[in-house]
């Protein structure tokens, strides 16, 4: 595994950074970290196995800003090379760099070690929302706890937590008496640590006024010992002189990282004074943590951050935010010495779960190991129920991909049942019940599935849903699956209103290019994604007869556009010239006049009208017929193909249909079936053609390998994935 961590600042400083990659080294995974250049420091260095790169980008400030100057130095060096993952500590204009990146890294992270800590509410929120809307050009999210990840995405954003740790292997409980002579400090003096930025908003004024007010009236020789640098240092000199403790209260400045355990050590209490603020209350605080690994007795807070660590007078002593909280949380140690010597014992062993090793091994290295083995998620939406005859596509769609190795889901309304076929697979199947508002849920479990592609089937609105998504980074892609059935000025306003809808796709898809040309007029890049049959769903055939009568069979939709009522009426009187019979599968809004037809014909006992009948069941019923019929209307379904024509073909029947663009894919006149014109005589005459044709066991032994190419599987072997791997990219 070949990992580039990203750190717009110095390295080592920062602990996360600094224990994440020499961790990662250990376990034998190459680690590149890629930096800004410290006063002093080179270029390259390897530091325990981690090699790194520094990056002098001082000069170009005065034409850009250090961020940007930092993220076009830092592109420049990740398009050397190619990383499995891109490992990238959040900072201003990270989206900018990581786009600059991409083709270079497989998995991109983001990883967010705090939310804003500004004390100005409205600038706090700006900067958490400028953090959320860089995380979006990222594969995937790291944050230092589930607080902190609410607090920026609140609950719509998958996240990954990997914890603030401390090097239990470094930070031990071993002085340096010599360091502590160095200093000044005397052997009965009661030496308090606090380690942290000296800004504004870490209030740091309370705790030098707080131990100045109990140096005044203690008996014990206290000192309150600062590490730490920041623009409110001479501020809190000044402060220390004018309430005449400055021999009491010692500013010892920035120390690097890697020295930092020598100077906690030598002291004997650890302070972590964070302000309850909306800022601060939910950051785990590092210090607490390395005050605790080297054994001190801590005083803390009581913030819900400091809460992860210290259990108040059993590892430490949690207090207000308050000069009155941190005298009384001093005095309650420092004056119960079997107190104090319980929390000292217990300090250390209570946050061994936090040591960095274990956090890379626990955490972060399973994120990784997940990213590369990641299946890509799938989302299917389609704004009709999932039973019915006409969504037989949408059914071998998932059942191929599930079974392909993809993480599928699938949403649509709540009507009608979900059919066996689906519920037996491995997929998310999400309906949404009536009277719930279908774009908000829609947008919910996007949020929640997190999809690669979102695979949506045209419909009114879709063109919402990569607006919906934008958040994740999903690809988009736009399934044409029908001819526009429209006609007239619903026609044209149709077409302008799918144009616009289609505007928001990368990607077009179409059962047939010309059908896709009905739906929104020409559009150049639409792909073809015919329609197919499942072959192996097909029953195998003994032997090839011609059954007498004649058996026929129509399966497909009873709607009044399919003029099926005009087929029976074309039926009837070609009975009366040759002897078949024809058995009729399907619904719709037509199913009670051709009923009627039926009944008052004298051909009752010869046309059988069915409901529409499982697939499965189907494809066990169709070997036993001789003439599936294809008739379809020209005027809104020509370019259409039709998937009964593949079914029948398949099955091993000969096919008569109407001579439409879409049987012309599949059918030739005299080879595996007969194409004739619509109308009622050239229709009645083609049903009398292929009942006597000397040629019709011949088209139904060579029915089959005509449709060979239109497998399901091949279908979506050769032209579906393909077009996802190109999505992908």
């Amino acid at each position: 595994m070949k990992v580039c961590h990203v750190l717009n600042n110095v390295y080592p400083y920062f602990a996360a950074p600094y224990e994440y990659s020499r961790k990662l080294a250990a376990m034998g995974i190459d680690v590149q970290v890629i930096c800004r250049k410290g006063i002093g420091q080179t270029e390259t260095e390897v530091i325990d196995g981690v090699r790194v790169l520094r990056l002098d980008v001082d000069d170009k400030v005065k034409h850009y800003s250090l961020s940007v100057a930092f993220s076009l130095e830092a592109a420049k060096i990740v398009k050397q090379a190619h990383y499995d993952v891109l490992h990238v500590y959040s900072f201003r204009w990270s989206s900018f760099f990581v786009r600059l990146c991409k083709g270079h890294f497989k998995h991109s992270v983001l990883d967010i070690r705090s939310a804003s800590v500004s004390s100005n509410n409205v600038r706090a929120k700006m900067s958490d929302l400028i953090t959320r809307f860089e995380s979006y050009s990222f594969d995937h999210l790291i944050v230092l706890n589930q607080e902190v990840g609410c607090k920026i995405f609140g609950n719509n954003r998958h996240f990954d937590v990997v914890p603030l740790g401390v090097d239990l292997d470094k930070f031990q409980p071993i002085r340096d008496n010599a360091l502590r002579e160095k200093l000044g400090f005397l052997k009965n003096e009661m030496i308090l640590v606090f380690v942290g930025n000296l800004s504004t908003e870490r209030q740091v004024h309370i705790l030098v006024s707080a131990v100045a007010g109990l140096c005044q009236t203690s008996e014990l020789p206290l000192k309150l010992f600062i590490v730490g640098d920041g623009p409110e240092l001479e501020r809190l000199q000044q402060q220390s002189r004018s309430l005449a403790c400055e021999k009491n209260i010692i500013f010892m400045g920035r120390i690097p990282y890697e020295a930092i355990q020598q100077y906690i050590a030598i002291g004997d209490v650890g302070l972590s004074f964070i302000p309850k603020t909306d800022n601060f209350y939910f950051q785990p605080p590092l210090k607490t943590v390395e005050y605790m690994a080297c054994g001190l007795p801590t005083i803390a807070t009581d913030t819900q951050g400091n809460q992860i660590f210290i259990t108040d007078r059993d590892n430490g002593i949690l207090i207000d935010d308050t000069i009155d909280g941190v005298q009384k949380g001093l005095q309650l140690l420092l004056e119960d010495k079997a107190l104090f010597d319980k929390i000292q014992s217990n300090s250390r062993r209570s946050i061994e779960q936090f040591d960095w090793k274990q956090i890379v091994g626990r955490d972060l290295l399973p994120v990784y190991e997940k990213l590369l083995r990641h299946k890509h998620k799938i989302l299917i939406i389609r704004r009709t129920a999932l039973d019915g005859y006409e969504i037989a596509y949408t059914h071998y769609l998932i059942q191929f991909l599930s079974q392909t190795g993809y993480d599928v889901a699938i949403i649509s309304p709540e009507r009608g049942i979900i059919p066996v076929c689906l519920s037996q697979l491995n997929v998310t199947i999400k309906q949404v019940p009536l009277g719930k508002l279908w774009f908000f849920e829609v947008q919910k479990f996007i949020n929640q599935f997190q999809p690669d592609i979102v695979h949506t089937f045209l419909h009114t609105g879709c063109c919402l849903y990569p607006l919906l998504s934008f958040s994740n980074q999903s690809k988009h892609l736009l399934d044409i699956r029908s001819p526009l059935l429209r006609t007239g000025w619903k026609r044209k306003l149709m077409q302008f209103k799918n144009r616009l809808e289609s505007l928001c796709y990368q990607h077009i898809a179409s059962h047939s290019i010309a059908s896709a040309y009905t739906v929104m007029g020409h559009k150049k890049g639409i792909h073809f994604l015919p329609p197919g049959v499942e072959l192996k769903a097909v029953s195998p055939r003994d032997k090839i007869e011609i059954n007498s009568p004649l058996k026929m069979i129509y399966i497909g939709s009873m709607d009044e556009k399919r003029s099926v009522s005009r087929l029976i009426t074309i039926i009837i009187s070609a009975m009366e010239s040759v002897n078949f019979t024809l058995d009729l599968y399907g619904s719709g809004n037509d199913w009670d006049n051709i009923k009627r037809l039926i009944s008052e014909s004298d051909k009752s006992d010869k046309i059988r009208l069915n409901p529409a009948m499982l697939r499965r069941e189907l494809f066990k019923s169709l070997p036993k017929y001789d003439v599936g019929i294809a008739y379809i209307p020209h005027q809104l379904y020509d370019t259409a193909p039709p998937l009964k024509t593949m079914e029948y073909l398949a099955s091993g029947l000969a096919v008569l249909g109407t001579d439409t663009t879409g049987n012309k894919l599949f059918v030739e006149s005299g080879v595996n079936g007969l194409l004739v014109e619509e109308g009622n005589e050239s229709f009645k005459q083609g049903i009398i053609d292929i009942v006597q044709a000397p040629w019709l066991k011949e088209a139904k032994s060579i029915a089959p390998s005509t449709v060979t190419s239109f497998d399901w599987d091949t279908i979506f072997k050769e032209k579906l994935i393909p077009l996802y791997q190109q999505m992908l990219k």
